[in-house]
């Protein structure tokens, strides 16, 4: 793939970072939510490259863009209202959004506003006409997405801004689906997690309970194949500022000499917790998602629980649902790395 070239309709970005013994590449399509639907690290030893995101054809993606890659969750993360209704109460009003499910950002076309060898930046604009009803998302915001390649990692950063004229509700987050093989490793830095309330599309109950053996990822756990997990952790471990959780697993790599070995590929992702940026909005929450039947395993920062909207209605102290004042502009952050060391624990030449 050149850096930019147009398959079935939509154009596609390939951002790449080059350091003396490896490759590292991405691809976004702005048109399909701005959505990074590839991305891989490959020495320069080796055959191929290894995927960080679930490695899937385009022409498959195309059939729903929202569901592979790692789609933006905004302004509403996870489920919102009983049941996924998509109802919501704001400031004494109530209204209906549409997805019911991790917001609308992820559907949207966005437009290509900068662009390098190595980063891209998209921008989307909504309003209230963009929907068949204004009571839907009555609101005026504009977002921007910064998505940055580096050698073994991917920074991606959205940026909010209320262009209307009363506040804006904003929650973001992401929905990487990390590659796996088969079973794997898991690591949540996370000593609580939200109770759930048993629907058949469950939402947080507002308790907040510690994890215990089960769920407690903290020094890492053993995710089994048919193993379903739909769950939501918070009270986020931090170490120099950074929250980390990781996926890993043993791989067998070719090299061009056609030799293979086996090493453990670690698919982490890093969320800036502790910042003095005061427009930097803490990311609070990581939901561990198990797609049945799919190569993946999504471990996905989200800066609200689901149903967030409906807890700040409620009054509860940690819906973390920021209320964007007109022109004020608010940022999220994480970073999604790779790491490759030999199956002895030695890193790779």
């Amino acid at each position: 793939m050149t850096s930019k070239q147009t398959i079935g309709g939509v154009s596609c970005y390939r951002l790449t970072a080059r350091d003396d013994t490896s490759l590292t590449t991405a691809t976004v399509v702005p048109e399909w939510g701005a959505n990074v639907i590839g991305f891989s690290f490959q020495e320069h030893d080796w055959a191929w490259p290894v995927p960080v995101l679930e490695a899937v054809d385009v022409s498959s993606v195309s059939l729903k863009p929202s569901s592979y890659g790692m789609p933006i969750l905004a302004p509403t993360p996870g489920r919102v209202g009983p049941n996924q209704s998509g109802v919501f109460t704001y400031r004494g009003k109530q209204y209906q959004i549409t997805p019911t499910r991790h917001g609308f950002l992820r559907t949207m076309a966005w437009q290509p506003a900068e662009y390098t060898g190595a980063s891209i930046a998209c921008i989307v604009t909504i309003h209230p006409g963009l929907f068949k009803s204004n009571a839907a998302f009555p609101f005026e915001l504009h977002a921007r997405h910064d998505l940055a390649v580096m050698p073994r990692s991917l920074r991606s950063q959205v940026s909010v801004t209320n262009a209307g004229t009363t506040a804006v509700p904003i929650a973001v987050g992401w929905h990487p689906y990390l590659h796996r093989s088969g079973a794997c490793t898991v690591s949540l830095p996370a000593a609580a997690r939200w109770e759930l309330d048993g629907q058949p599309e469950p939402t947080p109950t507002g308790r907040i309970l510690p994890v215990d053996d089960q769920n407690d990822f903290r020094s890492g756990r053993a995710v089994g194949v048919e193993e379903h997990w739909d769950d939501v952790f918070t009270e986020l471990a931090v170490r120099d500022g950074i929250a980390s959780c990781w996926a890993q697993e043993t791989t067998n790599i070719l090299r061009r000499d056609q030799s293979w070995v086996t090493m453990i590929a670690q698919r982490q992702i890093d969320i800036p917790v502790q910042t003095s940026d005061k427009n930097h909005w803490q990311i609070a929450n990581v939901q561990l998602y198990t797609p049945r039947g799919r190569s993946a395993i999504c471990i996905e920062p989200l800066s609200s629980p689901p149903d967030a909207i409906n807890l700040l209605a409620r009054g509860h102290e940690r819906h973390n649902i920021c209320e964007l004042a007109p022109d004020q502009t608010i940022s999220f952050e994480i970073t999604m790395r790779i790491a490759i060391r030999s199956a002895k624990g030695v890193n790779t030449p």
